[in-house]
């Protein structure tokens, strides 16, 4: 059965405020997405930043501590200096913890790298 002019009418323009206002919504709701996911690359890049300011401080630790060991050689045959074993370990231990340091950033750099492709391949958070 076929609606009389008035009723199809009204039906018609009912049915075309739904329409805009779903495709108000569809809208509104890709925005909130792309803006979720910006928001999430960038605490993803300050998070990976933060990691490599943590292994860059370990390294010029490490570089200050060794560096009292290039000033502590002198002419051969001459004795070793009181306190050079415990410099010696001092920069060993802060090498360490430098390589340490570097490793937990580039681990955290991969994982977060994989995180940072899946949102641009979704496209949404």
């Amino acid at each position: 059965a076929r609606f009389t002019e008035g009723p199809a009418k009204t039906v018609k323009e009912e049915i075309d405020m739904l329409q805009k206002r779903l495709e108000e919504g569809r809208e509104r709701l890709q925005q909130f997405r792309s803006n979720t996911a910006d928001r999430k690359r960038s605490h993803i890049l300050q998070e990976v930043e933060a990691k490599v300011a943590a292994a860059e401080a370990e390294v010029q630790r490490m570089t200050e501590a060794t560096e009292s060991l290039t000033n502590a050689g002198g002419p051969a045959g001459e004795t070793v200096p009181d306190g050079l074993s415990e410099t010696v370990e001092q920069a060993n231990l802060a090498e360490r913890a430098a390589q340490a340091s570097i490793v937990v950033a580039r681990k955290y750099l991969l994982q977060k790298t994989t995180e940072m492709k899946k949102l641009a391949v979704s496209g949404s958070g």
